[in-house]
C-alpha cells in the first residue's frame, strides 16, 4: 500500500512540475498572414502582440528572440492586484528595449489596481491607451488603424470608430475580450482581431477545458488571433495550454 502511495505522489509531483513548466514557457510564436488591404508601396510590418501577464516577468531572453518589430500590442491584464508596480515598470522598460509604439488595451484585471498610478506610469513611458477609441498611425508606408474596445456590458457604437477610419487603412481590432466579435456589425471593417482573457482555458484535459484553447482562426471576413496569454490566473499552472506570445508578420497577399 506505501508503494502505492509513493507511486502516486510521485507522479503527482511530477504533473505538478509540469504543469508549471508550461506556466513559465517563453515562447514567441511567428504567424504570417497576407491580406489584399496591404498597399502596394508597403513592404509589411511587424506585431508583437503580448496578453495576459498577470504576475510574471516578461523573460528579456525572449524578447531579444524577437529580434524587431514595428510595434507592440498588450491585449489587456498586464498586471492585477498585488504586483508590485516597480514589477510593471519593469516590464514596461523591457518591451521599449524592443519598440518604441506600444498600444494598450484594458482587461478586467488591470482594473483591480489603482488605475490612477497604471495610467501615469503608461503616460511615462508614452505607451497609447486604447479606451473605446482609434489611432490611425503610418508604419512603413501604410497607414494602420488601431481599434481597442474595452467591456462588452453595453452597446459598442463602432460607426463612430468608422468616421476616423479611411478607406485604404489596414484596420486592426483590439480587445481582451475574445467574444468582442460577436458584437461586431456584418459589414465591419476589421482585418484582424487580437485578443486574450481566456488563457486558452489555462488547465485542459486533453480536448476538454473551461475555455478554447488559443489559436489563429480565418473567418469569412477577418483574421483573429486569440492567445493563450503569458501568465497565469488564480494558479500558477497550465496544462494543455501553455504560455505563449506572438510575432505577427504582416504582408500583402
Amino acid at each position: 500500500m506505501k508503494r502505492w502511495l509513493g507511486t502516486l505522489m510521485g507522479i503527482g509531483l511530477v504533473g505538478l512540475g509540469y504543469m508549471a513548466f508550461e506556466a513559465k514557457r517563453n515562447s514567441v510564436l511567428t504567424h504570417e498572414l497576407s491580406f489584399q488591404k496591404i498597399s502596394k508601396h508597403s513592404n509589411g510590418f511587424t506585431i508583437y502582440f503580448i496578453s495576459d501577464v498577470h504576475a510574471r516577468c516578461i523573460s528579456e531572453e525572449m524578447l531579444q528572440s524577437v529580434g524587431t518589430c514595428d510595434l507592440i500590442i498588450i491585449g489587456g491584464d498586464f498586471t492585477e492586484k498585488g504586483v508590485p508596480l516597480h514589477r510593471t515598470e519593469e516590464n514596461i522598460k523591457r518591451l521599449k528595449a524592443l519598440c518604441n509604439q506600444i498600444y494598450f488595451v484594458w482587461g478586467n484585471n488591470d482594473l483591480e489596481v489603482n488605475t490612477h498610478l497604471l495610467v501615469k506610469l503608461f503616460n511615462k513611458y508614452w505607451i497609447t491607451i486604447l479606451d473605446n477609441q482609434v489611432s490611425r498611425i503610418m508604419v512603413k508606408n501604410q497607414f494602420i488603424s488601431l481599434v481597442g474596445v474595452n467591456e462588452l456590458q453595453y452597446p459598442i457604437d463602432y460607426y463612430s470608430f468608422y468616421k476616423e477610419i479611411k478607406q485604404d487603412d489596414f484596420v486592426l481590432l483590439i480587445s481582451h475580450y475574445p467574444n468582442v466579435e460577436d458584437y461586431l456589425p456584418l459589414n465591419h471593417p476589421f482585418s484582424l482581431l487580437l485578443a486574450g482573457h481566456t488563457h486558452g482555458g489555462q488547465i485542459r484535459l486533453g480536448n476538454f477545458g473551461l475555455e478554447e484553447r488559443g489559436s489563429l482562426k480565418w473567418k469569412q471576413q477577418f483574421a483573429s488571433l486569440v492567445s493563450n496569454g503569458y501568465g497565469t490566473t488564480l494558479v500558477p499552472l497550465r496544462l494543455g495550454a501553455p504560455s505563449e506570445t506572438h510575432l505577427i508578420e504582416i504582408n500583402k497577399k
